[in-house]
């Protein structure tokens, strides 16, 4: 029988080593995880390991937002929305087409420089401020019963009213057409129209509430 002979440890070798190369996919933490476990197993083998990694090119993390960055700033989105909105609620709306001022300009009246005020008793000044009227709409009354009964002019136009203001240089209302408006409105009726077209005249009703005026405060 053959014998083996007993080989020596300075006897020359031969040993054949296979290099292993690994490729992983998957997120950071689970090819940090993988490259662990392995260097971890060559490492009680003996073997030295320099671990090669290629992954996909990502793009930079902080152009990358994880899903609670995410979610919150979705959060601050839905927020300044909301508080845009609620701003825009606030403000007050504009109209679509530009609107025109409401207030015109009142007609250029005209005086009646044929009409006279204190060629008959009582004139008109000495008849209003015995009868004391406290507003615009009194004073017209007294003037349209003052010339009914001491001129026996009974239409009467805005320029009549006009003319009595300035001749006695009275505070003129915002337009002398108004209280005569006022004054023949149905709820009132103390003026009505007159016989010529564009007049008035003072009602029944007007004539008896200006001789009611001044009694109250005599």
């Amino acid at each position: 029988m053959a014998k083996t002979p007993k080989q020596t440890f300075d006897q020359e070798g031969e040993i054949s080593v296979s290099m292993v190369k690994f490729t992983m996919k998957g997120s950071d933490a689970s090819l940090q995880k993988g490259l662990d476990t392995i260097k971890a197993a060559f490492l009680q083998a003996g073997f030295a390991v320099v671990p090669e990694t290629r992954s996909q090119l990502r793009a930079p993390s902080h152009s990358r937002l994880s899903a609670t960055d995410s979610q919150d700033a979705e959060t601050e989105l839905v927020e300044e929305v909301q508080d845009e909105l609620e701003v825009q609620d606030a403000l007050p709306t504009e109209p679509l087409t530009s609107r025109k001022s409401s207030t015109r300009k009142p007609p250029n009246f005209k005086i009646m420089r044929e009409l006279t005020f204190d060629d008959v008793s009582p004139t008109l000044g000495d008849f209003v401020n015995e009868r004391m009227p406290k507003t615009h709409l009194d004073r017209y009354l007294c003037i349209a019963y003052w010339f009914k009964h001491s001129k026996s002019a009974e239409d009467l136009t805005p320029e009549h009213f006009f003319t009595a203001y300035m001749h006695y240089r009275w505070a003129l209302p915002a337009n002398a057409a108004t209280p005569i408006g006022d004054l023949r409105h149905l709820k009132r009726q103390l003026f009505v129209g007159g016989k010529a077209p564009g007049t008035s005249t003072i009602a029944n009703s007007g004539e008896r509430q200006v001789l009611g005026m001044g009694k109250a405060d005599a």
